[in-house]
């Protein structure tokens, strides 16, 4: 039995088609029948059911050149989105800020000032602002010096004289509670000739007292007693320091009664000269009066400075608080202000009053 030689097409799916070339051995019953030779080489096609038969070599070439293909394109697609990422990030990327640049050419021209502006070493050159800050050393210098000899004069009681504050002007319209107005008295600036500078070598100012108006045997007297008053005052201090008593409360005792006898001998115009002279405190200034208190209910400001208290002149803020302490508590007493240009009189009780000494340094006023 024996068969023609037949060619034959297979196709295994619609897209893709394979040729199939080759004698086709007859079929048995097992459905295996002689391996046909394809193009010289034995082939190895593998017979379904239906009769079609598949090529396995076909099938392996066409899967592999499918994945080298997917490879290559999501290699590609790769590439390209990194490609466009750089590209994107480099349109994208903001430019330097103008006026960072402008600070950094700034900086920039400043360095090279410094650098131009420093000393040459080879020829010993200074800066330019060298001299300036010499200059200023030297002032600063001079400045310490004055203020550590003010100190020691304040120190030793010996201060310049300090002007008073003129009082704010007030409506003379009003009187307040308790004032009773004295005949009015010419107005004199307390503050006239108190800003006379004392050369720091003088104990006493005889040019203020000339300039204050008093005549040349008054300034001799007082200028007499102050001598007197000075050398008492050495004795006294060296005798102390020799017995170890400079600190004890009999030493201040005595130069209190010093201070006591020379105002009595002198008189209170001469005393006060006395004390503008010698650049001591001859007045009396209320810097603070409390509302709800006996100075405010009388009608006191502050800005006043006191004249008298119960008749009695009134220099320096321990005569007026020793002043208060004496007699009856609550004892109506007259105390008399200098405010605007003129003396006025008020009725105070005796004791404490409420109020913010402070004491200044002002030219000579007989007519207080």
């Amino acid at each position: 039995m024996s068969s023609l030689a037949s060619c034959s097409w297979s196709t295994r799916f619609p897209s893709q088609r394979s040729l199939a070339v080759g004698w086709q051995a007859p079929h048995r019953r097992d459905g295996v029948g002689v391996e046909p030779m394809a193009f010289g080489r034995p082939r190895t096609d593998r017979v379904n059911s239906d009769g079609r038969a598949e090529t396995i070599a076909a099938k392996l070439v066409g899967g592999r050149l499918n994945m080298t293909l997917g490879r290559v394109s999501l290699a590609l697609i790769v590439a390209t989105s990194v490609a466009c990422g750089l590209i994107a990030g480099y349109l994208l990327a903001p430019s330097p800020p103008v006026e960072a640049q402008r600070v950094a050419d700034v900086q920039e021209r400043q360095r090279e000032a410094v650098a131009q502006n420093e000393p040459n070493s080879s020829a010993g050159t200074p800066p330019a602002d060298y001299f300036a800050l010499e200059r200023k050393l030297e002032e600063e210098r001079a400045l310490r010096e004055a203020l550590e000899a003010k100190l020691a004069r304040a120190l030793a009681g010996r201060s310049g004289p300090v002007a008073i504050d003129r009082p704010a002007d007030r409506s003379r319209g009003v009187v307040a509670r308790g004032e009773n107005v004295l005949t009015p008295k010419p107005q004199t600036p307390i503050g006239r000739h108190a800003k006379q500078p004392k050369k720091p070598e003088e104990w006493f100012n005889r040019a203020a007292l000339v300039e204050s108006g008093l005549s040349s045997s008054e300034i001799q007297e007082i200028e007499t007693r102050w001598e007197q008053y000075e050398m008492e005052k050495l004795y006294l201090t060296d005798e102390a320091r020799r017995d170890g008593t400079a600190q004890s409360k009999q030493f201040y005792e005595q130069l209190a009664e010093i201070n006591r006898q020379i105002r009595d001998d002198l008189g209170n115009d001469s005393y006060d000269a006395f004390l503008f002279a010698t650049g001591k405190h001859n007045r009396v200034v209320l810097k603070q009066v409390i509302a709800n208190s006996p100075a405010g209910y009388a009608g006191l400001r502050a800005g006043d400075v006191v004249v008298r208290y119960g008749g009695e002149r009134v220099f320096h803020p321990g005569d007026f608080k020793n002043a208060t302490s004496r007699g009856d508590s609550g004892a109506a007493t007259s105390l008399d202000v200098w405010r605007d240009g003129e003396v006025l009189q008020f009725s105070v009780g005796r004791g404490p009053l409420g109020v913010q000494l402070q004491p200044k340094v002002a030219a000579p006023d007989r007519s207080l």
